[in-house]
């Protein structure tokens, strides 16, 4: 079955705070410590369909990307992230259809962010933010 393409879609999701929850519970954001010593921590959007919320009877949102300005380091500037995906957001007892997480595995908690167009290095203590403007873009597509 092919679906035809009905726009493209661009959302910022302006910051991933420091001060979020801990575990998987939440779905707009939260953060996990694994036990290899590995951390886990997420942001989410609300999916857009042509005219406003997704209709996912009518829609399929597809083709999700990012566009970091920034990246999860340690104070000598050292990219910390492994891995990042997206993910549908959901809570303990459901989906939620609309909308969307980006989850991002970093090899420790990251204590500062590497601003990536002028190589700065940011204390996330100066604002309390894990992560800000990240530029998610994704296609619409008619069922």
């Amino acid at each position: 079955m092919m679906y035809s393409v009905k726009g493209v879609q661009y959302q910022t999701l302006v910051n991933i705070p420091k001060n979020i929850g801990l575990g998987y519970s939440r779905w707009s954001d939260g953060k996990v410590h694994l036990v290899d010593g590995d951390f886990l921590f997420y942001g989410s959007v609300d999916i857009k369909g042509e005219n406003g919320p997704i209709d996912k009877e009518m829609e399929v949102d597809a083709n999700w990307t990012v566009k970091f300005n920034e990246m999860p380091c340690d104070s000598q500037g050292n990219i910390l992230i492994k891995s990042y995906w997206f993910s549908p957001a959901s809570n303990d007892s459901w989906l939620i259809k609309d909308k969307m997480r980006l989850m991002i595995l970093c090899s420790k908690e990251p204590t500062h962010r590497l601003i990536l167009e002028t190589d700065e290095i940011i204390d996330n203590k100066i604002d309390n933010d894990y992560l800000r403007n990240m530029i998610f873009s994704y296609t619409i597509l008619r069922r």
